[in-house]
């Protein structure tokens, strides 16, 4: 059934919700026709254990506090202090809620905002505010818009925050981070409700990138799915755990591609930067000095693995990897800028 899918359940959590939805059905029989009430209670608690159940084994699989979660769990709720009643509200609120989208469900935004300034404290994937501003204007293209944040017009800063919305980039989530601080509560409202569509949007693509590897298997799809789950990791859309967990996850992913076919070297830069952020420098220095002799003229391979030497101390291997670099043309300011910093630590070793 489509609204099962719409809900991520899986095939046995599937059959586990609808069981309870069936036995909180036979609430309604057992009550009013057959006037057992010991039997209609048995099957209305039983409907809500099975429902619980498949919640628990949902959620298991997506340790992100993703925005159905919350709908189901008041759902069951509702179903348990309204016996029979509470089956047809909650079936009313679905339908709802399935048909109108995420508009509807704003109702977790105290949750919502409650994580943001949490993370927010704990500085995950901070940034100066010089350079967010300068690859906010390179990325999204609206030069006023961190002026426009700090201003005071409510409409400028709901256009603001649509722009914002359109790219899940880690500078655009920090700047909605900060506007969900903002001192009006419709500011704050309208940057949660943007970072809720980003969210959702990614574990939607998430959803449907995972279905296409169980279904293909390809290099291609691994990789696909990789991108979204480090895309996830480091957006800034969760916690340090929970990006320790999808950057494990796209690791994974990207090693089936390249374990099947490894011809594309961007995978391979996306991998590394996978394990660099898990901590396994000493795995990544001798796999990207093997795979740069298949590729030794791609700049992202380079980049890295001066990063690499850079990291361990090798100063002199570091100044071979970026003499090299220098000779390339194509790069870009905060590249020239990282080379700038690796010269001058090389000269002052």
């Amino acid at each position: 059934m489509k609204i099962f899918d719409q809900l991520s359940f899986n095939p046995i959590q599937r059959k586990i919700f609808f069981s309870g939805l069936i036995c909180l059905g036979a609430f309604f029989p057992c009550w009013f026709f057959l006037h057992k009430i010991i039997l209609a209670f048995l099957f209305h608690l039983t409907g809500i254990a099975l429902m619980t159940v498949a919640i628990y084994l949902r959620q298991r699989e997506m340790p992100r506090v993703d925005p159905w979660y919350p709908v189901l769990i008041h759902s069951v709720i509702i179903v348990f202090f309204f016996p029979g009643f509470g089956f047809a509200m909650v079936f009313v609120l679905l339908s709802v809620l399935l048909a109108f989208g995420n508009g509807l469900r704003k109702g977790i935004y105290d949750d919502f905002e409650e994580s943001l300034q949490e993370k927010q404290t704990k500085g995950v994937f901070a940034n100066s505010w010089t350079g967010m501003l300068r690859r906010v204007r390179q990325d999204i293209g609206f030069e006023p818009i961190v002026d426009i944040l700090r201003g005071t017009d409510i409409e400028l800063k709901s256009m603001a925050i649509q722009k914002l919305a359109q790219k899940a980039t880690p500078e655009a989530i920090h700047l909605l981070q900060a506007a969900t601080q903002d001192e009006s509560p419709e500011v704050r409202l309208y940057a949660a409700s943007a970072m809720l569509k980003l969210e959702t949007e990614l574990n939607e693509k998430i959803r449907l990138a995972t279905k296409r590897v169980s279904q293909e298997g390809t290099s291609k799809a691994y990789a696909a799915l990789g991108d979204l789950y480090l895309r996830y990791a480091e957006s800034g859309l969760v916690e340090a755990s929970l990006a320790h967990h999808y950057l494990k996850r796209a690791s994974e992913a990207y090693k089936e591609s390249i374990d099947q076919e490894t011809g594309d070297p961007d995978v391979v830069v996306a991998y590394v930067r996978c394990l660099l952020n898990l901590g396994q420098e000493s795995k990544v220095k001798n796999f990207l000095d093997h795979v740069v002799k298949i590729w030794p003229d791609h700049k992202g391979l380079n980049l890295i693995r001066a990063k690499v030497y850079f990291n361990v101390g090798e100063m002199e291997k570091v100044s071979t990897i970026v003499g090299d670099l220098t000779k390339q043309k194509k790069l870009s300011i905060e590249e020239l800028e990282v080379i700038d910093y690796w010269n001058g630590s090389v000269e002052t070793a």
